[in-house]
């Protein structure tokens, strides 16, 4: 126990020091991040988050042999997630190339280590559940990718990817503090450490624009392949482990958008990769909400989507109820955001006539 307590304790430290430290260098190499018509921040801001939080989790993990030796495949592949971010972030790499290494990374913790969802539950309300047998290796490269994907993608307002992640985080650590056949991951509190000092320097009401940073390219993957991975290395049907059927709500908005949006797109006839002013933050700020209850009113919805998705596990609710109820949730999302886009659209034509 005092080994950990030295190594969260190493972790906070370190975080510390890097954030403060790391923005000089950025500004120094050009790791910045520019306003232009999508982004609407005051100034040129560092994206050293995710190496921030990379660092930190790397220091507490040497104090921590036992997290070497069972999370190692993870370890590498998040280490090789957090290069291929910090290029992306420097020289904006093709979403095919990304997409090439976000696969690498899942096939890593698939092949090499082994972990994978083998069974979806009981999803027709039956007694006969649904294993994916030889289709579980895809259909979990494909969840990890998702994941990564869904963090990234909204990643594009102050304390949103970071506080998303952070209740996501946080929720897994809840269930799992209910089990009884094994201990608490060490290595998810520091996860939760190293995001939580993130934050405070996200918020330049809090430290001011020149201490600002963002989790960059580097840390909303980081973070998308660490939440992805302690579900499936923790999920199963017993007490104390995430109901695959869950998940998908622990994970909550960042999800919820990204196929919302994807959808959107692919109706619209445009790539499904291509950036754009159609997410939640940015109807949310078009429509006339300030940035502060935006950001609010996101992590509220994040609560609300984690809670369903944490009880749930505790209280054993069928997983047809959850896998269906995703369904309807996200049929509502989408026509709250259509009629959000028209309204918009509306209010923009009557202030240009």
């Amino acid at each position: 126990m005092a080994a950990n307590l030295h190594s969260f304790l190493a972790t906070a430290i370190c975080s510390f020091v890097l954030l403060l430290s790391l923005p000089r260098v950025a500004r120094q190499i050009g790791l910045l991040d520019h306003p232009d018509q999508r982004k609407h921040h005051e100034t040129a801001t560092p994206l050293v988050g995710g190496i921030s939080i990379a660092i930190a989790v790397s220091v507490g993990v040497l104090l921590l042999t036992s997290a070497v030796s069972v999370h190692r495949m993870f370890l590498l592949s998040f280490l090789v997630m957090c290069v291929v971010g910090v290029v992306d972030d420097l020289l904006d790499l093709a979403y095919r190339v990304k997409m090439f290494w976000q696969i690498a990374v899942a096939l890593i913790i698939v092949v090499a280590a082994g972990e994978q969802v083998t069974h979806i539950g009981y999803i027709f309300f039956s007694d006969v559940g649904y294993g994916l047998g030889p289709f579980s290796q895809v259909f979990t490269v494909i969840g990890i990718v998702g994941l990564m994907n869904a963090y990234n993608m909204i990643d594009g307002h102050d304390g949103l990817a970071g506080g998303c992640a952070l209740i996501a985080l946080f929720s897994v650590l809840l269930i799992l503090s209910v089990s009884e056949s094994a201990p608490i991951p060490a290595l998810l509190i520091l996860f939760l450490i190293a995001t939580s000092t993130f934050l405070i320097f996200n918020f330049d009401s809090v430290v001011g624009l020149k201490r600002r940073v963002f989790l960059g390219d580097a840390g909303s993957l980081m973070l998308g392949l660490a939440i992805a991975y302690f579900m499936i290395k923790y999920s199963g049907s017993a007490a104390g482990e995430i109901k695959v059927s869950a998940a998908p709500w622990l994970v909550g908005l960042p999800l919820l958008d990204m196929i919302a949006v994807m959808i959107r797109r692919l109706l619209n006839h445009r790539s499904p990769f291509r950036a754009d002013r159609i997410h939640f933050h940015h109807l949310m700020k078009d429509y006339g909400l300030g940035k502060g209850r935006v950001l609010l009113l996101a992590l509220a919805l994040q609560l609300v989507f984690s809670g369903i998705g944490i009880l749930g596990v505790l209280r054993d609710w069928p997983d047809g109820t959850l896998f269906w109820g995703l369904f309807v949730t996200l049929l509502v999302y989408l026509l709250l955001m259509k009629w959000l886009n028209r309204s918009i659209e509306r209010s923009q034509t009557r202030s240009a006539s």
